[in-house]
């Protein structure tokens, strides 16, 4: 294995990790600093940033847990182990398709909490 993979797959690790933490971390944060007088339309876009980050953090969590199976499996195949392929290839499935998903909600999350807090900022500006 070439030096710029490793530093690549460490890079990798680095980021899924970091990419956890910001998402709880700003759940954590936003819930901390709700305001419950903005209105309805900015309590449910509040809500909705909350649970979106929420599923965001789990579901990336869900992927970390994934990645030590994906990575006993390689590590069996490489020393010529017999693995069941089709649930090899099913963890990998289940790999790729979560950072996707987990990327999307936390965007999600994010554009919702500032659309709640913009919402109340604007309205606070108008009266």
């Amino acid at each position: 294995m070439s030096d710029t993979y490793r530093k690549a797959l460490d890079f990798q690790e680095k980021f899924e990790l970091y990419f956890v933490s910001l998402t709880f971390a700003l759940l954590a944060l936003v819930i901390q600093s709700a305001d419950s007088s903005s209105g309805i339309v900015a309590g449910v876009a509040e809500i909705i940033g909350w649970v979106s980050l929420l599923i965001s953090g789990l579901v990336q969590l869900y992927r970390l847990q994934l990645v030590p199976v994906a990575l006993r499996y390689e590590a069996a195949t490489k020393e010529g182990v017999s693995v069941d392929k089709k649930d090899q290839g099913s963890v990998h499935t289940k790999i790729s398709s979560t950072y996707g998903f987990s990327k999307w909600s936390f965007a999600l999350g994010v554009c919702s909490i500032l659309l709640s807090r913009g919402i109340g900022f604007v309205s606070g500006l108008c009266h």
